[in-house]
């Protein structure tokens, strides 16, 4: 899927929840199930997130259902929902990002501090899992939305070995290249779960279901985590 399939995604997203809002809230359908994707680098999140969401339309019992994938788009959505500049967007990795230009710009006053970036994150993504029918990748969203009974959440892991070539192809990159990287984002990724959560990213017990998608096609995991979710949610019966 492209970026501009994605936009277009997002905007029937929207604009459906938009449509449900202006309905009076006797009339307002139950919030649909929320999905968290945390994952490993190179574990094949875009793809699986991207077919899941469409699997899920597909299967989930409603023709008119429309789901909302948030991953790197989160950051826009963040920014949108707390009216904050775009330029803030660059002191939001998911990871420690640029520490020292952070540190200096909190001490300048010129944007607010880290803590409060992740305390608004973590708003957008309670808010938007609320709502329901939406995939959120990384952010610590399991457990952010842990309490939340719509919420299902998933790990993608997968052979390092596969996981740097995904990486490799993913970003154009020569082999050593895709193993700094696959690196670098791994230990970014448990290093904010643990700095903001202060909890192991790899800990089972965080997740309804963990898929190596090594062992898997990318449809076969869609296929898995769906079912897993419908299951979870009702709509699928169990025999």
């Amino acid at each position: 899927m492209s970026s501009s399939s994605t936009f277009n995604s997002l905007q029937r997203y929207f604009a459906a929840r938009y449509q449900e809002e202006t309905l009076p809230e006797k009339a307002r359908a139950k919030p649909g199930p929320a999905v968290t994707i945390s994952r490993e680098t190179g574990a094949g999140a875009v793809t699986i997130g991207r077919k899941l969401a469409a699997y899920l339309e597909k299967h989930d019992g409603d023709r008119e259902s429309v789901w909302g994938l948030f991953d790197e788009n989160l950051v826009d959505k963040v920014l949108e929902d707390h009216q904050l500049p775009a330029k803030l967007g660059k002191y939001m990795p998911e990871g420690s990002g640029n520490d020292f230009e952070a540190y200096l710009g909190e001490l300048l006053g010129l944007h607010p501090s880290i803590s409060t970036l992740v305390e608004k994150t973590n708003e957008t993504i309670k808010k938007l899992a609320k709502t329901g029918n939406a995939i959120l990748v990384g952010r610590g969203a399991n457990l952010i939305t842990f309490p939340l009974r719509n919420a299902f959440h998933i790990r993608l892991t997968c052979q390092l070995e596969k996981r740097i070539a995904r990486v490799q192809t993913f970003y154009e990159l020569d082999y050593k290249q895709a193993i700094n990287l696959t690196h670098k984002k791994d230990h970014e990724r448990r290093d904010y779960v643990r700095k903001h959560f202060d909890k192991d990213i790899d800990d089972p017990l965080a997740y309804h279901l963990t898929v190596n998608t090594g062992l898997l096609s990318d449809d076969e995991a869609v296929r898995i985590i769906g079912d897993a979710v419908l299951l979870h949610a009702g709509v699928l019966k169990q025999h």
